[in-house]
């Protein structure tokens, strides 16, 4: 409908509307069915004692109905414009919130019909994977805004060690978990792919950058001090916007750590998605001091000559080439390749997921830099992570006459 007001204007796309709300109504609907509108170019269909299979027949005729009444209409008024219909359709079953319930999974199926092409009816069916993921993905979703607003997120940090010196600490990646009901806590990670979806990362990002910035304010001066460098995770959609690399600017500031002990930290995939649009934004933000990190570099098909035009001051080499680097030529292969492209820009770099000792003594060979994983630290809250680093003896620094 949106395209259809932008084309040809609102009062066009009413007349759109009152021509679909007069179909829904005998001989095309059942006289026992109540169709109503519920918002905007969405109506709800109620077919009592109808079964899921005959009600995705109905549906099918609405559809076929509106294309070719509506559609020829616009036709006939010299206002081309494609008319679709998606429908999702779901059975109330007997139980006090049995309708409501069904709305949801109707909504769901429709949902699911956009994705598979649009102008399609989908049914909801338990069997169906991809229904079963989007019911998950509103689940996941609700988890995420109750986290937003009643603060449930926890921030967690986990070292990353120099390879010629593991027993110091060069710095920490910021990372986030989830406290769900049963008060066990969940990685951030199981529920980034309906963020996405949602269109939500941007809002978790400014929780975590907020949180984390203001958790490490007292600290500025230790984190200086010691050259430690914290590396906050933020996604393509944020550094894409303006107001969210304003907000970050504004609590870097806020907090006092100086910019250089902080490091943005991106995946490789999303920096490429948002380059052009991120890249004046992220090079300005850097003119403060502070440094950019590609996580998971290896996993597609760039080079680093693509982000020519960003000061990337680190490589992460994905931990997938890093598990098996002591007995895999390839991983080694592109180990090496890694950490050659990174000189060549300056950069140092990180192994990931480093679990063995053997393998970070096979990265050291190679040439990497620093390494991150279970072998050196499991992640832990931020908060005791800031306690033990206030114990770490600074380096003296010696007067000489």
């Amino acid at each position: 409908l949106h395209l259809i007001n932008e084309a040809h204007g609102f009062e066009y796309g009413d007349e759109v509307i009152k021509s679909f709300a007069g179909l829904l109504s005998s001989p095309l609907l059942p006289k026992s069915a109540l169709a109503a509108r519920v918002s905007g170019d969405c109506f709800l269909i109620a077919l009592p004692g109808c079964e899921p299979q005959a009600a995705k027949m109905i549906a099918s005729r609405v559809r076929d109905k509106a294309a070719k009444v509506i559609g020829g209409k616009l036709s006939a008024s010299g206002k081309a414009s494609e008319i679709s219909v998606s429908c999702g359709v779901a059975a109330v079953h007997g139980t006090p919130d049995g309708f409501s319930r069904a709305i949801s999974a109707a909504e769901l199926a429709c949902r699911a019909a956009k994705d598979h092409g649009r102008n399609r009816v989908e049914l909801d069916d338990a069997n169906d994977m991809s229904l079963v993921a989007r019911h998950r993905d509103v689940l996941a979703v609700g988890m995420l805004r109750e986290a937003l607003k009643s603060n449930q997120f926890l921030v967690y940090a986990q070292k990353i060690v120099p390879l010629h010196d593991t027993e110091r600490p060069s710095g920490y990646e910021l990372l986030l978990r989830l406290k769900t009901a049963d008060g066990s806590v969940a990685s951030y990670g199981n529920y980034i792919g309906a963020a996405q979806r949602y269109q939500l990362l941007t809002q978790v990002d400014r929780w975590v950058a907020e949180r984390a910035l203001a958790m490490l304010g007292p600290y500025a001066m230790k984190l200086q001090r010691l050259d430690i460098t914290v590396s906050l995770n933020v996604t393509g959609q944020s550094v894409g916007d303006p107001d969210f690399m304003r907000f970050l600017t504004t609590h870097l500031k806020r907090s006092g750590i100086p910019a250089r002990n902080l490091m943005l930290e991106l995946t490789e995939q999303a920096a490429v998605a948002n380059l052009r649009q991120a890249g004046k934004l992220l090079e300005e933000f850097c003119h403060t001091g502070c440094r950019i990190a590609l996580d998971d570099f290896g996993t597609g098909s760039n080079t680093l000559s693509n982000f020519k035009g960003l000061p990337v001051a680190r490589v992460k080499i994905d931990g997938s080439f890093v598990r098996d680097i002591q007995t895999n030529q390839r991983s080694q292969a592109t180990a090496t390749a890694i950490v050659q492209l990174a000189r060549s820009i300056g950069a140092d770099t990180v192994g990931e997921m480093v679990e063995t000792l053997e393998a970070a003594t096979k990265l050291r060979e190679l040439g990497v830099d620093f390494a991150q994983g279970y072998a050196f630290h499991r992640p832990e809250p931020l908060d005791g992570v800031l306690d033990q680093l206030m114990k770490i003896e600074e380096p003296r620094v010696g007067l000489q006459s």
